[in-house]
C-alpha cells in the first residue's frame, strides 16, 4: 500500500536533486527517468524493476515505443512518457505524441501521464474538447508537496482502477470550493462568521464590529500562511478615513496594518540576473538560501526563534497550554531543515543579513 509520508519524502528528495543537478537533467533524459521519475513511480507502487508492473520501452502492436507501460493483473493499463526537465509538459506536440501512444494501445487507454521529473501531467485521451484534455498538472516547483502528492496518488498502483472516480470527485470538490470561495476575501467572510458566533456565545456582553473581526482573522491567516493577501486595500482606506476623524487613537494601528498587507511578495535578484520569485514568500526564502548555498548560510550561525536557522532536526517549542509544537520549517533532507517560522518582513531582514555578511550583492525587494 502506498505510504503518503514515503511519497512526500521522495518528492522532497526529487525536488532537491532537480535543483542541485538541473544541468544534468536538462541534457540527459535517461538521468531524469532513472533518478527523478523511477523513484516516484516506485513509491506509488509501480515496481520499475519488475516487468509484472512496468515495461520500459515496450514496443506496441503499431510499432510505437512508449517510455513506460504500467501493468496490473497481466494487462497494460497506463502509459507514461518521460522528457528532460527543460521540456514543458503541456507542449501541444508532446501531448499529441502521448495521445498517439494512448490511442494505439489495444482499444486505447483512457489516460496517459507525461513527466519531466518535476512536472507531471495527467492526460484524458477521449475528452472531446482538446482544451480540456489536461486533467491536471502537478508541479513540484510551484505547488506544495502535499498537493503534488495528492494528485500523483490518484494513479498509484492501489488507486489506478478508481482513477476516473477520483478525478470526478476532485472536480466536484473544486466546484464546491468555487461556489464558496471566489477570492481570499470570501475566506475571511466564512471564518469571520464562525469567529463571531463563538465570540458572541463566550462573551455575550462585549460588542465588536465586523471590521475588527475581519482584521483579526486576516492577521491570524497571515501568521499561518505567508502573504495570505485577504484584505481589499480600498475599503480599508475608506474605513481609516472614518476612524481618523472619529477614533484618532486607532488610526496609526490601522495604517500600519494597511502597510503590512500591501507588502505581498519578496523578489531576490542575484548578480548574474537570476531572479528568485515565488507566489509563496516561504519558497522564495528557501530557494534563495538554497541558491546561496546551505553551507555558506550555515557558516553564519544565524538563529531564529531561539533555534538555528538551518538545523539538522525539526525545532520545537512549548505553547501556552504546555504542548510541544513544531516550528514551521522546510525539509531539505531528513537531516537538514530551514526555519520558516517568520513573517514576510523578518524573512526579508534575514536575507539582507545573509547578503551583507557574505557580500553577495543581492537585490532584495518587496513587489
Amino acid at each position: 500500500m502506498t505510504s503518503t509520508e514515503d511519497l512526500q519524502n521522495q518528492l522532497k528528495e526529487t525536488l532537491a536533486l532537480s535543483r542541485e543537478f538541473r544541468d544534468l537533467y536538462e541534457s540527459n533524459e535517461q538521468a531524469v527517468r532513472d533518478q527523478l521519475i523511477n523513484p516516484v513511480l516506485n513509491k506509488l507502487g509501480w515496481k520499475t524493476s519488475d516487468p509484472r508492473f512496468v515495461r520500459p520501452n515496450d514496443t506496441n502492436k503499431d510499432g510505437k515505443i512508449p517510455d513506460y507501460t504500467l501493468r496490473k493483473k497481466g494487462k497494460d493499463i497506463l502509459i507514461v512518457e518521460a522528457k528532460n526537465i527543460s521540456v514543458e509538459v503541456n507542449d501541444e506536440k508532446i501531448l499529441s505524441q502521448l495521445a498517439g501512444y494512448c490511442y494505439s494501445m489495444n482499444l486505447g487507454f483512457d489516460f496517459g501521464i507525461l513527466s519531466n521529473g518535476t512536472k507531471w501531467l495527467l492526460f484524458n485521451t477521449f475528452e472531446r474538447n482538446p482544451a480540456e484534455r489536461t486533467v491536471w498538472i502537478a508541479d513540484l516547483e510551484t505547488e506544495s508537496i502535499q498537493e503534488v502528492s495528492r494528485k500523483l496518488s490518484s494513479f498509484s498502483y492501489d488507486n489506478i482502477e478508481q482513477l476516473k472516480y477520483l478525478i470526478e470527485t476532485s472536480k466536484n470538490l473544486e466546484a464546491t470550493w468555487d461556489s464558496l470561495v471566489n477570492s481570499p476575501k470570501d475566506i475571511i467572510n466564512l471564518l469571520s462568521a464562525e469567529v463571531q458566533k463563538v465570540f458572541k456565545k463566550r462573551f455575550p456582553r462585549v460588542n465588536i464590529s465586523k471590521h475588527k473581526i475581519d482584521e483579526f482573522v486576516s492577521a491570524k491567516l497571515n501568521e499561518l500562511f505567508d502573504n495570505f493577501s485577504v484584505m481589499e486595500i480600498e475599503p480599508i482606506k475608506k474605513h481609516t478615513e472614518k476612524i481618523k476623524s472619529q477614533e484618532p487613537s486607532q488610526f496609526e494601528e490601522v495604517q500600519e496594518f494597511i502597510t503590512r498587507s500591501s507588502r505581498k511578495k519578496i523578489k531576490v535578484t542575484f548578480p548574474d540576473e537570476t531572479i528568485v520569485f515565488n507566489r509563496n514568500v516561504g519558497m522564495t526564502f528557501v530557494e534563495s538560501i538554497m541558491k546561496i548555498g546551505l553551507e555558506n548560510v550555515k557558516s553564519l550561525n544565524l538563529f531564529e526563534c531561539g533555534s538555528p536557522l538551518i538545523a539538522d532536526k525539526v525545532q520545537t517549542y512549548v505553547d501556552r497550554n504546555g504542548n510541544l509544537r513544531d516550528y514551521n520549517h522546510y525539509e531539505v533532507s531528513p537531516t537538514c531543515f530551514i526555519m520558516t517560522n517568520t513573517s514576510t518582513e523578518r524573512k526579508s531582514s534575514i536575507l539582507n543579513e545573509i547578503n551583507n555578511n557574505l557580500n553577495l550583492q543581492l537585490r532584495i525587494e518587496y513587489v
